[in-house]
């Protein structure tokens, strides 16, 4: 990679960053691993990890290709399940996984859900179903 720009340092500790985090971002969420995750492997907290990827272009880039690493394993554990290759599966676990680690991601279509929005334009039009006279169901004294 390109030497990087040192980024001034306004006060407080010196960054823990190195370039290596980018490689080890990659392959924990290669494995699955969150962000929550990554960030105990790398002993950082998570406001730091949102810090290096605004300062670290190449660790955004890293990140990013780790989101949908893990969101690929955590499908392929979702398929060899569906044909009972992984024993004791918790599928409502595995759902609720997927929705709240992969329901917002970078690119709408890749977003996991399980409720679908549809749009309607145009005119409703509306039938009167009434196929007789209302009046001949009423008692007439």
């Amino acid at each position: 990679m390109a030497k990087e720009k040192a980024v001034k340092n306004l006060g407080g500790a010196p960054t823990k960053y190195e370039e290596s985090h980018c490689d080890i971002v990659v392959n924990l969420m290669r494995e699955g691993a969150s962000k929550a995750e990554v960030c105990l492997e790398l002993n950082c907290c998570f406001q730091t990890f949102l810090n290096w990827q605004t300062q670290h272009p190449e660790f955004l880039e890293s990140v990013k290709k780790g989101l949908h690493f893990s969101k690929g394993k955590w499908e392929q554990i979702g398929r060899k399940a569906a044909f009972g290759q992984v024993e004791n599966f918790n599928a409502v676990s595995w759902i609720f996984n997927m929705k709240n680690r992969f329901g917002k991601m970078d690119v709408d279509e890749l977003a996991w859900r399980d409720k679908q929005e549809v749009e309607h334009s145009g005119e409703v039009v509306t039938f009167n179903m009434d196929f007789g006279n209302s009046n001949q169901n009423k008692n007439t004294k």
